[in-house]
């Protein structure tokens, strides 16, 4: 789906392809504590609004403290072939993140799921609404929302 979408900022794109991102690697190397310290703002289950934003990639995304994650994705992520009877069309699926920052500050986000090319994502989370925003290729991928226990 193809949308304008705002979440206390505007966004707006599509994004189509399903190749790994070829943006270039600033990525430096860090001990493993700062890879944590980087990656820790994201670690929580993170879930798309409907009444909010147009979707994404991401129905929901489970960013684990232990390196592990569990999302519902756009179904053409996983299998291009499934044939789904709700929408939007999403298949579950698991595997390993990480989150570097970037010399210049920028924090990216590598999923590799158990089945799959990896995905890297720039990342960051809108302070004001806390919101976690996901983009590949130049273009939002994805605005997800907090899951409030």
């Amino acid at each position: 789906m193809c949308g304008f979408f705002a979440v206390g900022f505007a966004l707006g794109g599509c994004v189509a392809s399903t190749r790994v991102d070829s943006e270039p690697a600033e990525d430096v190397d860090v001990a493993e504590g700062e890879l944590t310290q980087t990656g820790r703002p994201f670690v929580g289950n993170w879930f798309w609004n409907p009444g909010t934003v147009a979707f994404g990639e991401y129905e929901s995304l489970g960013l684990r403290a232990d390196g592990q994650y569990a999302a519902s994705v756009r179904s053409s992520l996983v299998d291009p072939e499934l044939v789904c009877e709700r929408l939007p069309c999403t298949a579950p699926e698991h595997g390993r993140w990480s989150a570097r920052r970037s010399q210049s500050g920028i924090v990216r986000i590598t999923l590799m799921p158990e089945h799959g090319a990896r995905r890297i994502y720039m990342a960051s989370i809108d302070p004001l609404v806390r919101a976690l925003s996901l983009s590949r290729f130049g273009q939002p991928s994805s605005v997800l929302q907090p899951a409030y226990e």
